[in-house]
């Protein structure tokens, strides 16, 4: 059992290095990359149930969204699924950096570049890696490429958020920030909805696309903070 000497060493070396961990034990940071961990946590976790072929719940899920089935809700998931189409997504996301540079913004402009830019790779890679075939079946819309993951429901995140965390920060109403919070969190997971019911996606793959979409932007945004954080210690050094 450590003696009272090693204890009071122990505590004289953290006194010593209170600078350094000042810098580092940032909460905000701190608890970015812990749920980045989480959300990647999750995204392996479904991943690996799709490797593995247990399809069980998605072939159930399919079966269900076929049931329930009607004219008026495929044009309600039509438009939904359109929110998220990758032209939409690219278009606004192009349109929302060149205001953030018009106004001088640099700082969101390169996360919201760097959010999409980086995304949009990491969901390709992620297709052609796992390479699964889409539902069998006639889609109700055109759809091309790999299944797994979404990029639908994984792009609609990252851009969705990206203007929801950008309104977050110029509102100050707690009702405001609920409203932000809601809406563009509904939005995403409405778009991922859309894709199992038009047959184009199983659940798992609309799943993994919320979960990296949300990995990635809780990395992108932590690593934001800790990029500010890194200049005010250059900056107070």
């Amino acid at each position: 059992m450590p003696g009272p000497g090693r204890f009071q060493n122990f505590m004289g070396y953290l006194r010593s290095h209170r600078r350094v961990f000042e810098k580092y034990a940032d909460l905000k940071i701190l608890s970015g990359f812990l749920i980045s961990a989480v959300f990647l946590w999750i995204f392996g976790g479904i991943t690996e149930e799709v490797l593995e072929q247990d399809t069980v719940v998605d072939d159930l899920l399919m079966d269900l969204m076929g049931r329930i089935r009607t004219p008026l809700l495929t044009a309600v998931m039509i438009f939904i699924t359109n929110m998220g189409d990758p032209v939409l997504i690219w278009a606004g996301s192009i349109v929302f950096v060149s205001l953030l540079l018009h106004f001088k913004k640099f700082e969101q402009a390169i996360l919201v570049t760097w959010t999409m830019v980086g995304g949009g790779v990491l969901n390709q890679v992620l297709k052609v890696s796992i390479h699964r075939s889409r539902p069998p079946g006639t889609s109700l819309v055109e759809a091309w490429g790999w299944s797994y993951p979404s990029g639908h429901a994984m792009m609609s995140v990252l851009f969705y958020l990206s203007l929801g965390f950008f309104l977050m920060r110029r509102t100050r109403q707690p009702a405001g920030k609920a409203a932000i919070i809601i809406t563009f969190t509904a939005i995403p997971i409405l778009i991922a909805l859309s894709r199992i019911y038009l047959q184009v996606h199983y659940l798992s793959d609309a799943a993994a696309g919320l979960f990296g979409g949300l990995f990635w932007f809780a990395v992108c945004v932590t690593t934001l903070l800790f990029f500010r954080k890194r200049s005010e210690w250059k900056s107070g050094d």
